[in-house]
């Protein structure tokens, strides 16, 4: 009798064991996406890593329902979405890194002219305008897009257009903080 509660519960262990090692794989797995999510790569890959995270809910759905080669399938799909968000935000960050900056450089200096004038109480508007800016940032958003959809000539004219209008916002701006700065001193 002893016996064959042992070797029951060996049994109970076995069949158990797979489904506690899928879920901490899906855990982990989450956990992965989650960490990309808050890093600074994510808005150079957001779709893609999306897509991890559909797949990761196709393989938590697969495993509810008990269906092992599917949950196996979704999270192989989500791994190689994953590696694939992280080798896009590189390759992006590394590809375009001279607008990455301008883009950061010219939106600070939007941000000092603004709060300098807001400062003064001055009812006298930031040189760039509004439109340029969304402009501006739409075609970098743009750009991103089209580096994660692998259509690269696209995403190397939106880039350029983007860097026109950054560069055109710091003609405008650099001035106007150029002005504030003097007569701050």
């Amino acid at each position: 009798m002893l016996k064959l509660r042992a070797a029951w519960l060996v049994l109970m262990l076995f069949l158990t064991f797979p489904i506690y090692a899928e879920a901490n794989d899906l855990e982990q797995l989450q956990d992965q996406i989650d960490a990309f999510k808050q890093s600074k790569h994510h808005s150079f890959a957001a779709q893609t890593i999306e897509r991890a995270n559909a797949y990761l809910g196709a393989a938590m759905l697969a495993s509810e329902q008990n269906k092992t080669d599917d949950v196996k399938n979704a999270m192989d799909q989500a791994r190689a979405k994953i590696a694939e968000a992280k080798q896009t935000a590189t390759t992006f960050r590394a590809r375009f890194s001279e607008l990455i900056y301008l883009r950061q450089d010219t939106l600070t200096t939007v941000e000092m002219v603004a709060i300098s004038v807001q400062r003064e109480g001055s009812s006298a508007h930031n040189p760039s305008d509004k439109k340029t800016i969304l402009s501006a940032q739409k075609e970098f958003d743009q750009a991103i897009y089209s580096f994660e959809q692998g259509q690269l000539n696209q995403a190397q004219a939106h880039a350029s257009k983007a860097q026109q209008y950054f560069q055109q916002i710091m003609a405008e701006t650099i001035p106007r903080l150029t002005e504030l700065t003097a007569s701050a001193i």
